[in-house]
């Protein structure tokens, strides 16, 4: 039969495989809220977009030529900030692993 260093041995085994999982529920849970983020963040820029499609519509094209300019840059700005967190968010479990 199994000794004492062999049921500790199984113990410690199953242990860490608990903490893997454990690990990769994390990381999918990560990862779906990251979607969820992701499918929010583009529904939004879809109405802002449907928004300034229509006021650019009312004040003519001088004026919405300067104006998409300037939602470009702030998007891109934000995509910029999303991006940056996003890869910290990566960084960390995998520095931590």
């Amino acid at each position: 039969g199994l000794d004492h260093l062999g049921y500790l041995w199984i113990a410690w085994l199953l242990a860490g495989v608990a903490l893997l999982l454990a690990r990769v529920a994390l990381l999918l849970a990560r990862v779906a809220w990251l979607l969820a983020g992701i499918a929010w963040l583009l529904a939004g820029v879809a109405w802002l977009l449907v928004r300034v499609s229509r006021f650019l519509v009312t004040v003519g094209w001088r004026v919405s030529a300067v104006l998409l300019v300037v939602v470009a840059i702030v998007l891109l700005s934000c995509a910029g900030t999303v991006a940056t967190n996003v890869a910290a968010g990566w960084g960390a479990p995998l520095l931590a692993a």
